[in-house]
């Protein structure tokens, strides 16, 4: 939660202009409707949107290759699917579905502490926004426009 919280500091509002925190910086779980939280669709640590994009935050302690592929590869996939069939789904705590039905580009970012550079080489190669703290907030390391 402080990861994304922190997020919205004025130096990444030159980026991405004005940002939003949403659910106070804490994440969203995602399920299918009718399954009674059974099965976790999906989970995104932080979201924040701007004017045209909702910034999908994944917090690590230490990025590695793996979390970048997960983030790419399952996150943002069924988020799109979540996007694309709203009335199939709900989010704990509520309010998640209609966030994302709000049709805008989703933009992957990771936050953490520490990366290895495969991860960083990653995260340029598939336009993923990287930050990384020092403490006090965050330095952008990679950055994808939006």
């Amino acid at each position: 939660m402080q990861k994304t919280q922190r997020m919205t500091a004025p130096r990444l509002a030159t980026y991405h202009g004005k940002l939003e925190l949403q659910n106070e910086g804490r994440g969203f779980q995602y399920f299918p409707e009718g399954s009674k939280d059974a099965f976790q669709v999906v989970e995104v640590d932080g979201i924040i949107k701007n004017s045209k994009a909702i910034l999908i935050n994944e917090t690590k302690s230490q990025l590695e290759t793996k979390h970048v592929d997960r983030l790419r590869n399952t996150t943002m996939v069924r988020l799109k699917q979540i996007q694309a069939a709203p009335e199939q789904f709900y989010s704990k705590p509520d309010g998640g579905v209609e966030l994302l039905k709000q049709g805008r580009e989703f933009v992957p970012i990771v936050s953490c502490k520490g990366y290895t550079e495969a991860a960083k080489k990653l995260c340029v190669k598939h336009g993923v926004s990287m930050l990384v703290s020092d403490g006090s907030g965050y330095h952008l390391i990679t950055y994808l426009l939006c």
